[in-house]
């Protein structure tokens, strides 16, 4: 009987020693992501930002800790056109200031909206983000 008691315990010690161990309750992480936007075409980017986060329903706020802005679209909204008017305004805006050619104002501005979108969609793929140390064609 007491060997059967050894063993029935050492089965119970086996089991144990198995069982996966108990893991403490998740923790909440605050994660942050920055969206840089090169102030040079800032004010025609923000429009195609604002639309894009309003269509897929992420609330928006004037500042930190700020008040709930107004969604500029509803969710599920088709930002194309948004997108186009930025590309358009934000090249134009590059082309008085006397930066680049067509091409590379274009081909810049494309990056920085590729950038917004990747942005708002969730990652951030370093293969398609413009080079943080670039700046606006000259």
């Amino acid at each position: 009987m007491i060997a059967g008691l050894l063993i029935a315990g050492a089965a119970s010690l086996l089991q144990a020693a198995q069982a996966p161990p108990v893991q403490p309750p998740a923790q909440l992480v605050e994660t942050r992501r920055v969206l840089d936007i090169p102030d040079e075409i800032g004010p025609a980017i923000v429009p195609y930002v604002q639309c894009l986060m309003a269509s897929r329903g992420v609330e928006q706020r004037a500042s930190v800790g700020g008040p709930v802005v107004r969604p500029v679209a509803p969710v599920g909204s088709d930002c194309t056109s948004v997108r186009t008017q930025a590309a358009r305004r934000a090249e134009d805006m590059l082309r008085a200031q006397g930066r680049g050619g067509l091409a590379e104002r274009r081909a810049f501005v494309e990056r920085v909206l590729i950038s917004v979108e990747d942005f708002v969609a969730g990652g951030q793929p370093p293969s398609r983000l413009p080079d943080r140390n670039a700046h606006a064609p000259d």
